[in-house]
């Protein structure tokens, strides 16, 4: 068996409605939601063709229709003519006809009027009438001129300009008065409503029936092309609404885009209530509510339902609510405050602009549960790596350690073997105590308590103690280094500086080949001191050059262990310096580190070195 559905459905035509039929219709479609059935509106100006091209366009199997409450003759002659026309272009489908005959059904129904609904001010009755009688004067003047039949076309086309600004009430108001006045004023014999010839008899019958046609029929036009604009006018404020939140991101761009849009288009104040403001109990809006507002938007949010004014629930508000949900999540509430209530057409509008509003809160939130969820699989990743690096780094040392303390313990060896096993422990402990500072120093710049002690500093002093500590990292290359003879004292925090030489040197000796040449260049130039490392070894592959100083990074090409911090630490030292480091590959091949800082520079060594 196939799942059924009901649809209910209204045909709008050029017919202009009573402000009663529209209360009726907006109320017969909050029923059919309520019942959850489909409420549908349609255009086309024949009723029946377009309740059957719907029905047959959606496959509909069966048309439900309801029989008259009255029984006279203009009434049964038109449901009549009704429910032929509606079964002869039905084709297969059926046609049911239901309802109760009760004395409350009649007594309603006939409260009820069929005639032409006439909507229309007192001030367009009063303008239209001024038309047609400043026209009959003009006419007057003019009549021995152009004669009475040239009179009719005059006013007949004043009778069709007026029908593109009034309404029905009008037309017909100002058709009979200018047939009336045509046929006193005018058709001989004058002021009289006599009519001698038979010709002038058809031409008055022809004028009141044309003027009345062609000013009912404009004015229908005109109401049609207004509907049109209004439903563009909607359809163009959806598409906006769509362009606009596809061009901002967060939810506050999204709050203030939505909000004007809804003061732009409704014409009122709205405030929107997220979850977090609404588990927090701290709305970010310019709206005060008490406590038993507030309520009623927690019980908006967790029952999924609107309530507040112009509900069905918690009619008492001062405020309407309307949840914001999407396909997966409760995004959270709107709050309007609006002074009269929307009708179906507005209400379809609404629904529309709430779904699209709805729809980009949810996309929002889930790109943000998605980008921590990101974050946390990044922030797991990272931490699987750097445990595994550190184990990795302290396990060798520790290994060393621990067995040439064992070698030592074990028994008594002849002095030169001690003395292997403890440089051999030294060694291990040297390299333990780097990375042990390396992770401290990584903690000093996150937490960014790490300020230079500026000292002043000779360089040949810096140098000998960089190479001096990686004396056997750095014995099976040869190390170039060229000091300009001149190069005075200059102000830098010595052992920060130790340490960004210290890992640059350990980094090129990591990767360079053996016996191969490692260079260290200084200048100074103005007010910059630079410092240039450059080695032989592979360098860096071009797509890396952006990554090479982010932490916890080791190349893909990298052949030796590490945690990757030791590029980060030099640039966050360089940097505490207000200087700066780029990395490069050097024209001869190998990586090249090119560090410039900003100097103080000694006067009295400047003294010496000129005299």
């Amino acid at each position: 068996m196939h799942a059924s559905s009901i649809q209910a459905v209204y045909v709008e035509n050029t017919y202009e409605l009573t402000q009663r039929q529209r209360k009726e219709i907006d109320y017969n479609a909050r029923i059919a939601k309520q019942l959850g059935i489909e409420f549908r509106i349609i255009s086309n100006y024949d009723t029946v063709k377009g309740i059957a091209g719907f029905a047959l366009q959606e496959h509909i199997t069966h048309i439900v229709i309801d029989k008259p409450k009255t029984f006279n003759l203009l009434s049964l002659l038109r449901w009549g003519n009704f429910v032929i026309n509606l079964i002869r272009n039905s084709e297969h489908i059926h046609v049911c006809i239901f309802g109760f005959d009760t004395k409350e059904a009649r007594h309603q129904f006939s409260e009820k009027t069929n005639l032409p609904s006439f909507t229309s001010g007192g001030t367009e009755y009063v303008v239209s009438t001024l038309v047609v009688v400043v026209t009959i004067v003009l006419c007057y003047w003019l009549n021995d001129l152009v004669g009475y039949k040239v009179v009719s076309f005059v006013l007949l086309f004043v009778v069709s300009i007026l029908a593109f600004a009034f309404g029905t009430g009008p037309i017909l108001l100002a058709s009979a008065l200018s047939a009336l006045s045509w046929n006193f004023y005018f058709i001989p014999p004058n002021f009289t409503f006599h009519i001698n010839n038979t010709e002038d008899v058809l031409m008055f019958f022809m004028f009141f029936i044309i003027a009345l046609l062609n000013g009912v029929l404009t004015s229908r036009i005109r109401r049609q092309e207004m509907r049109i604009r209004k439903r563009e006018e909607r359809t163009h404020a959806l598409y906006s609404l769509t362009r606009e939140l596809s061009e901002v991101s967060g939810s506050n761009e999204v709050k203030n885009v939505v909000m004007q849009g809804v003061k732009k288009h409704f014409r009122v104040d709205t405030c929107i209530l997220l979850q977090e403001e609404l588990k927090n109990n701290q709305p970010s809006s310019h709206f005060r509510f008490t406590s038993d507002e507030w309520d009623s938007i927690l019980y908006c949010h967790e029952q999924g339902l609107v309530c507040g004014k112009f509900t069905d629930q918690r009619i008492n508000e001062w405020y309407s609510y309307f949840p914001l949900i999407g396909t997966q999540l409760k995004i959270g509430v709107l709050v309007m405050k609006r002074t009269k209530q929307f009708t179906y057409g507005e209400e379809q509008f609404w629904n529309a602009y709430l779904g699209q509003v709805s729809g980009k809160f949810e996309r929002e939130m889930l790109r943000d549960v998605a980008q921590k969820a990101y974050m946390l699989d990044a922030s797991d990743r990272l931490y699987k790596t750097l445990f595994n690096s550190i184990s990795h780094e302290l396990r060798i040392p520790v290994t060393a350690v621990m067995g040439a303390s064992d070698t030592l313990l074990a028994q008594r060896y002849p002095e030169k073997v001690q003395k292997e096993l403890l440089t051999e422990i030294n060694i291990a402990s040297v390299r333990l105590n780097h990375l042990i500072e390396n992770l401290l120093n990584m903690s000093r710049l996150e937490s960014g308590r790490l300020s230079p002690r500026y000292d002043w500093c000779d360089v040949h002093d810096l140098i000998n103690r960089v190479i001096e500590t990686l004396h056997q990292e750095l014995y099976s290359f040869s190390v170039n280094i060229q000091i300009p003879d001149d190069l005075p004292l200059v102000k830098l925090d010595f052992g920060l500086m130790e340490q960004v030489l210290h890992n640059l040197l350990l980094n090129s000796a990591q990767h360079a080949p053996l016996q191969s040449l490692i260079n260290l260049e200084f200048s100074v130039d103005g007010q910059k001191l630079i410092i240039i490392v450059y080695d032989n070894g592979p360098g860096f592959p071009d797509e890396e050059l952006d990554f090479v100083f982010d932490k916890f990074y080791r190349g893909k090409s990298s052949r030796t262990g590490g945690t990757g911090l030791g590029l980060s630490i030099v640039k966050g030292f360089v940097e505490a310096h207000k200087g700066h480091i780029a990395a490069a590959n050097h024209a001869g091949g190998g990586a090249q580190f090119t560090i410039q800082i900003p100097i103080v520079i000694s006067e009295i060594t400047d003294f010496m070195v000129t005299n």
